[in-house]
């Protein structure tokens, strides 16, 4: 069983997944195509070896000079694919807390000055809802933290982060090498061009990982019968037309396709 929220958010994380490889194939052709030219070829300016590239003269430099500036660039594109998974990680907490609000008719109203993690743990407390576990939500706040750093081009980290890694750093690393044992990362690093790609790649694979493991806690503790309620409302069926036995077998199909639960006849049958 999930949430209606999962599926479409793992496609996305999944996407950026896919780019980020794309963007990586063509760094190698570069690199390839680059180790083709002559020395004499490589002393040449961008807009007269590249001339048919209307974007050259806008770089304007000696062609031996761009492997300095690749990789420059490919710290800030892994940086930018980071924060982007991120704000899809953030995006379905919020939204998340959304459905836990209605479907457990919990008052409940986000803090600013808290990450959606902590939001998600004290709308949870206020519902008296067993929450998330704290290795999860350590870990997400690590992720939120360290994007910060990313998009706000901070040369040092905040007290925050630094607090957070001398305190959880052991813990998360632990908890993440029995959960995912080939698990590389130490969560001791705070600046993100210190990662290695591989390290990069294990990271985006934790934020898929948090939302499957918060999305099974929260399906099992809230109000079941609310949520296919307001699954129906968001996603309503034409039924009119159809026998009951028809209306029956298409809301089945419909539950099942949205949040993977297998509804009995009965079950169904109230909801028509």
């Amino acid at each position: 069983m999930k949430t209606i929220l999962l599926s479409p958010t793992l496609d996305k994380i999944s996407m950026l997944n896919t780019e980020l490889w794309f963007y990586l194939f063509v760094n190698e052709e570069f690199n390839f195509n680059m180790s083709r030219f002559s020395d004499n070829a490589k002393s040449l300016y961008t807009e007269d070896l590249f001339c048919k590239n209307k974007y050259a003269y806008r770089v304007s430099m000696q062609v031996k000079n761009l492997p300095k500036y690749q990789v420059s660039n490919r710290t800030a594109t892994m940086g930018s694919y980071f924060s982007m998974c991120y704000e899809i990680l953030s995006s379905y907490i919020e939204e998340l807390i959304q459905i836990v609000k209605n479907c457990n008719r919990i008052n409940y109203r986000m803090s600013p000055v808290c990450g959606p993690e902590d939001n998600l743990q004290r709308c949870l407390h206020r519902g008296n809802i067993i929450q998330v576990n704290n290795n999860i939500i350590n870990t997400i706040k690590y992720f939120r933290l360290l994007r910060n750093k990313i998009i706000h081009l901070s040369s040092t980290p905040s007290h925050t982060l630094t607090n957070l890694i001398n305190a959880e750093s052991i813990n998360l690393k632990n908890y993440w090498q029995i959960q995912s044992p080939n698990n590389t990362l130490d969560f001791v690093k705070s600046d993100f061009n210190l990662y290695t790609l591989d390290e990069i790649f294990e990271m985006i694979k934790l934020m898929r990982v948090c939302v499957q493991q918060i999305d099974s806690h929260i399906v099992v503790n809230i109000n079941l019968n609310n949520m296919i309620i307001k699954v129906l409302e968001q996603y309503p069926l034409r039924l009119n037309s159809l026998s009951c036995t028809r209306k029956i077998t298409k809301i089945q199909n419909h539950i099942w396709n949205l949040i993977s639960l297998r509804l009995t006849e009965q079950e169904a049958l109230s909801y028509i």
